[in-house]
């Protein structure tokens, strides 16, 4: 739990709309979903069991299968056309042990709502990667496509969503979503203020050419965090709502070589809070955050920066 004077996870008087959440930030190997589903499902439990109070629960990025960046090109065609999946929302049938299926089952084992993606997914002859939400009661209940694909994904057949991400958590609060190279265009955090969310939640585990110079990992390239930061706190500042950056860490193959990109708290008028931070080499498996949702909410606009603001968002509505 974030504490006294670290922002506005914790702002409000007593008696407020507040929600717990926790954020998981695990290794994932990649593209082997059978044994990441398993580790994943452990920790779901264990992270309830050991808070009940967690309304809410986030899986680190690209949960199942780890990034298309660290995929060999010549193999992400199949790969993603044979592993991709529908995901159908409300009380429709999820393929049995697919992802989505994965996610309903935990969410109403904990009586939780599970965040997690992106997961590929198969919607006729398209492809997305596709953040997805389950209730308590088991049920998918909302989904966003990405919307800003990079060259590789285009490359490699990925489509590009055309809908905000916008989750409703009963009873009051509402969620922004964003995934990797979205964090670069501001018509979709203009729009978030617009739609009067509570929180932002991003999903970032990739070498993004918007993220400045790459910086190397054990071999193995990642965002530079200086440009990551500069990023996050700008569209915090910007929106006036906290941020919560979901990151993770990638086994990339040889078992000893990862990907890491940290998953960070952000707060509009403190910045990054650092010690909350995880970066998946200090032992700590998930954090905790208490959200005051009475309280989280997008800044004032000057009636020219709103007229912007709608206008982003309706153009976004009108692209879908």
């Amino acid at each position: 739990m974030l504490e006294r004077g670290e922002g506005r996870f914790r702002r409000g008087e007593p008696g407020g709309a507040k929600v717990k959440v926790g954020i998981i930030h695990e290794r994932i190997r990649l593209d082997a979903k059978r044994t990441n589903a398993k580790r994943l499902g452990e920790l779901v439990r264990k992270l309830k069991a050991e808070h009940k109070e967690v309304k809410i629960i986030i899986l680190p990025s690209y949960p199942f299968t780890g990034p298309l960046s660290l995929f060999a090109e010549n193999r992400l065609s199949k790969l993603l056309w044979n592993g991709a999946e529908a995901i159908p929302v409300g009380p429709g049938r999820t393929r049995q042990n697919s992802a989505a299926s994965l996610l309903a089952r935990w969410s109403l084992e904990t009586k939780t709502y599970l965040i997690a993606g992106p997961i590929v997914e198969k919607a006729g002859p398209r492809t997305y990667l596709t953040v997805v939400m389950t209730s308590p009661e088991g049920v998918v209940v909302g989904k966003y496509r990405k919307i800003s694909i990079s060259k590789l994904e285009e490359r490699v057949g990925i489509s590009s969503g055309r809908e905000l991400g916008i989750f409703d958590i009963e009873p009051q609060g509402r969620i922004g979503v964003f995934v990797d190279e979205d964090i670069a265009y501001p018509d979709i955090f203009r729009a978030f203020i617009v739609k009067r969310v509570n929180v932002i939640v991003g999903f970032l585990l990739t070498d993004s050419p918007y993220l400045g110079d790459f910086v190397d990992n054990n071999g193995i390239k990642m965002p530079s965090m200086t440009a990551l930061y500069s990023f996050l706190f700008t569209r915090s500042r910007e929106t006036g709502l906290p941020i919560f950056l979901v990151g993770g860490t990638v086994e990339a193959g040889d078992g000893k070589s990862f990907f890491t990109v940290p998953t960070i708290p952000v707060d509009p008028e403190i910045g990054i809070v650092e010690n909350k931070a995880l970066r998946g080499d200090d032992g700590r498996e998930y954090i905790v955050v208490e959200l005051d949702l009475e309280n989280s909410r997008p800044r004032d606009l000057s009636q020219r920066d709103l007229h912007v603001a709608r206008i982003c968002c309706r153009a976004l509505e009108k692209s879908g």
